[in-house]
């Protein structure tokens, strides 16, 4: 029998634990070795190490991988063609985020990652028959991790329920919330907002992961509870200090949503939004409306509302649900924008069409004509043609935000 065989079969024979089979591998190996989940955080690391580098040391002590290591592997394709693949793949050193040459493997049920086995190759370099020896330890891993994924899906699915409960206002006393919180065995944040987020296919394992990967490795906010309701993906997060204010939220938001657009395995459009932060979680159904608000309203104004994210940075689109009730109540329509929908059907002209794209922009001019692919000198006639024929005074600020909201409201209704 080879010594190659030899070792490959001591990973074979019953273990206890993970802590035994990863110390097993390392000695086998040589070399120091780490077992994460599919989100990355630690799961366990071999004891006996005297050596390592700075990425594995901060992953010991945060038991995360650090944002920075799993930012730059996501972009490099590295965590992408471990996903893909069910062999040992090389990591070249990428010194600039404390990371040392490693050899990984992914653990996988089918097409499913439970997660990943990191060996670094500080004085010993694998071979092909190391290679080999990882191959065999993702399979005898692989029964444990499906015991801990089964084990911590009984406690997401018991967090879900009770998020779902508390966003749809399902306690109505502040003391079962408490009650709630305190079964689950989670603290209650000082302040927390809502962030959810939409997705054009129904989400994925995947997606899911890297949701919660992204999140758990953050610096400056907590993922508390998260729900996934087919298309949505909706979180509780809490910032980890008090130097986060409500400008980190947008940026978080604009990060998650483009690491999405396009730029995955499976793409899928995205859109998100988030409440304010709060500090009484028995408001938690009011900054979910929040969240949904902005989501909704991007869906339909998405030219708009492209960079905006929080429920504070939508300004008079706030208040367009007040409005559109009240416009349904008097069923009155706008003269100007009545009159010029009916002139540009007589006359086969786009007056109506010019007028909104010149408040959209601001009655910037340049803008405008750029946007609808005319002269400069075209868009002022034009302009000066709306004028004479509904007499709207276009430098009066009351008229052009009063035109510009109706515009608004026309979309929502379909018109």
């Amino acid at each position: 029998m080879s010594d190659n065989n030899s070792k490959t079969n001591e990973l074979k024979v019953p273990f206890s634990s993970l802590q035994e089979v990863v110390d097993k591998i390392s000695e086998l190996l040589n070399c120091p070795v780490t077992l994460e989940d599919e989100t990355h955080r630690l799961i366990t690391y071999s004891k006996h190490d005297i050596h390592t580098d700075p990425a594995r040391l901060e992953t010991i002590i945060s038991r995360q991988v650090p944002f920075k290591v799993t930012q730059r592997l996501w972009k490099q394709g590295i965590i992408q063609k471990l996903n893909e693949s069910s062999q040992p793949i090389r990591i070249k050193a990428i010194e600039d985020i404390g990371l040392g040459d490693r050899v990984a493997i992914s653990i996988k049920q089918k097409d499913d990652v439970l997660g990943y086995i990191w060996v670094i190759e500080m004085e010993n370099t694998i071979n092909s028959n190391g290679f080999d020896l990882l191959a065999v330890a993702a399979q005898t891993l692989r029964v444990f991790l499906l015991k801990h994924r089964l084990q911590q899906r009984k406690e997401t699915e018991g967090q879900q329920r009770f998020f779902w409960r508390l966003l749809n206002n399902s306690y109505q006393q502040k003391e079962d919330i408490i009650a709630g919180f305190n079964k689950l065995q989670v603290e209650i944040p000082e302040r927390y907002s809502i962030a959810a987020f939409r997705f054009s296919t129904r989400i994925t394992a995947r997606q899911e992961q890297q949701f919660i990967t992204y999140l758990h490795a953050n610096n400056d906010l907590d993922m508390v509870f998260y729900h996934i309701d087919q298309f949505d993906f909706t979180i509780l997060l809490s910032p980890k200090n008090h130097r986060i204010t409500l400008k980190k939220l947008p940026q978080v938001m604009e990060d998650i949503i483009a690491s999405f657009n396009g730029k995955t395995e499976d793409p899928a459009k995205v859109i998100g939004g988030c409440s304010q932060l709060y500090t009484k979680i028995e408001r938690i159904d009011k900054a979910y409306r929040e969240a949904l608000t902005v989501m909704d309203l991007k869906d339909t104004y998405a030219n708009e509302l492209t960079s905006t994210y929080g429920y504070w940075e939508l300004g008079v689109f706030k208040y367009l649900d007040i409005m559109i009730e009240r416009k349904s109540e008097d069923k009155i329509d706008c003269f100007p924008i009545s009159f010029l929908a009916d002139y540009d059907e007589k006359n086969q002209t786009n007056l109506l069409e010019t007028l909104e794209v010149f408040l959209n922009t601001d009655g910037n001019v340049n803008e405008a004509s750029k946007e609808l692919h005319v002269h400069p000198n075209t868009l002022n006639y034009r302009m000066k043609r709306i004028v004479e024929l509904t007499g709207i005074k276009l430098k009066d600020p009351k008229v052009k935000l009063d035109l510009y909201l109706e515009f608004k409201i026309r979309r929502w209704m379909g018109k």
